[in-house]
C-alpha cells in the first residue's frame, strides 16, 4: 500500500491528457453494469456540455473509472478523450480504487428539499 501523503501533495500528481480512444482498454472485470439507455444519456450530456469529466486511467491506458463515458464517446464518434492518468498506484491499489469509487457513489443520498429548489430554478431558465 502507498505511504500516506499529505492531501496537498496529491494535487501536484494529477495529470490530465487527451488520448486517442484506441489507447484505452477496459478493465478485465467491470464491476457495474450499464444499460444502453444510460450510455445514451451520458452521450447526450457530453454532446451538450463537452467531456467535462475525464476518464480515470492507468499509465498503460487501463480504465479505472469512466467505462460508461468511454462507451458514450465511442458511440458519438469521438476519437479522443480527456484522461486523468494515475501513475502512483500499484495494480492492486488500482483495483481497490476502482471498487472504492463505485461503492462510494452508491452511498450518497439526495437532499430532496435542495434538489426541488435547484430543479425548479433550472426549469424556469428553459435550458435545452
Amino acid at each position: 500500500m502507498a505511504d500516506v501523503v499529505p492531501l496537498d501533495v496529491w494535487v501536484t500528481r494529477w495529470n490530465i491528457e487527451v488520448w486517442p480512444i484506441e489507447r484505452l482498454t477496459v478493465a478485465k472485470r467491470q464491476l457495474r453494469t450499464v444499460s444502453a439507455e444510460q450510455v445514451a444519456r451520458i452521450g447526450h450530456s457530453i454532446a451538450a456540455f463537452g467531456q467535462v469529466l475525464p476518464i480515470l486511467v492507468t499509465q498503460d491506458g487501463e480504465v479505472i473509472d469512466g467505462h460508461s463515458r468511454l462507451e458514450a464517446a465511442k458511440a458519438h464518434g469521438m476519437t479522443k478523450v480527456s484522461c486523468m492518468v494515475v501513475s502512483h498506484l500499484s495494480a492492486d491499489e488500482v483495483r481497490l480504487l476502482r471498487l472504492s469509487i463505485n461503492r462510494l457513489a452508491e452511498r450518497g443520498a439526495w437532499d430532496i428539499p435542495s434538489l426541488k429548489v435547484e430543479l425548479g430554478e433550472l426549469i424556469c431558465l428553459e435550458l435545452p
